[in-house]
């Protein structure tokens, strides 16, 4: 009896789940995304910000040293044109 409830069981939550991954459309490619984004979060977490960039050879990629000349040094908050 308890072997009828167990093949039951297992029949339904099967195709229960298989009706789940075709409804989210789960397949190989998927998988294949969410690994790439492991190995691209955990690569981020060891090697810090920009380390594609840098093994690749762009300038400027993982470097928070070099300010843009389009930045202002400071800016006065109490001018008429920031206030309402």
């Amino acid at each position: 009896m308890n072997t009828i409830r167990y093949d039951i069981s297992t029949n339904v939550s099967l195709h229960s789940q298989h009706a789940l991954y075709q409804i989210l459309g789960i397949n190989i490619f998927t998988y294949i995304l969410a690994g790439l984004i492991v190995f691209m979060l955990s690569m981020n977490f060891m090697l810090g910000p920009g380390w594609l960039g840098q093994q690749m050879g762009l300038e400027g990629t993982g470097t928070f040293t070099q300010i843009s000349d389009s930045l202002p040094d400071s800016v006065d908050l109490s001018k008429s044109d920031f206030l309402f």
